[in-house]
């Protein structure tokens, strides 16, 4: 599974990805000081929506460094003599090099850790832009651990089919409760939508019941 722009792709799996980047099965995006409570601070919607899945390149993936290169956030060596440092790397997707520059820019406003870090860099004599840099690098590894680790008690629409019927609920009943609508519920089970908040809230009810 790589995650890198492109056009073409369902959205309800757009989605799905975008919920597992975030934590959240919310279509709303959050305020960005409530951001670092999800798998990666200060990664909204807005900037898991720049990253989209794309099966055939699955194959590419095959490192966190790799992920890094095909996001363009992997400095390139520029040292010259006793002077060691690295430039701007142009290459890699774009829009997902924007997502990064943006989960970073979340991350200086409202990110204490990142601030402190920030200043610690340029108490050594780093630039900004140098020091972010070096963030969005940190944040790729965040969100390749959160793409090769989607949540574990994250349910599937066949799980949730199968609790339901075992337990000889019908759609309508479980819409109701849930104040959505019976199709709704038959999307989720079938594949076809993807609330990772409303999944697990329908789980917990029927393991209840």
């Amino acid at each position: 599974m790589v995650l890198l722009p492109t056009d073409g792709i369902d959205r309800s799996e757009n989605q799905h990805h975008v919920d597992i980047l975030t934590g959240s099965g919310h279509g709303r995006c959050r305020h960005a000081r409530r951001r670092s409570r999800g798998r990666c601070a200060g990664l909204g919607h807005r900037a898991a929506a720049g990253h989209i899945v794309v099966p055939d390149l699955a194959h590419r993936l095959h490192s966190e460094a790799a992920f890094a290169k095909l996001c363009g956030a992997c400095p390139i060596p520029a040292s010259s003599g006793k002077t060691n440092r690295h430039r701007l790397n142009r290459g890699g997707g774009r829009r997902a090099n924007n997502a990064l520059f943006h989960i970073v820019l979340v991350r200086l406003r409202h990110h204490p850790p990142t601030r402190a870090y920030i200043e610690r860099r340029r108490a050594e004599g780093r630039t900004i832009r140098e020091i972010v840099r070096c963030l969005k690098r940190y944040v790729t590894r965040e969100v390749y651990t959160a793409i090769t680790n989607p949540p574990a008690d994250l349910p599937t629409g066949p799980q949730l089919r199968e609790l339901r019927t075992d337990r000889h609920i019908n759609l309508a009943t479980v819409a109701n409760h849930f104040a959505t609508t019976p199709t709704d519920i038959s999307r989720i089970e079938r594949g076809l939508t993807h609330d990772t908040h409303l999944a697990r809230r329908i789980r917990d009810r029927l393991l209840a019941t």
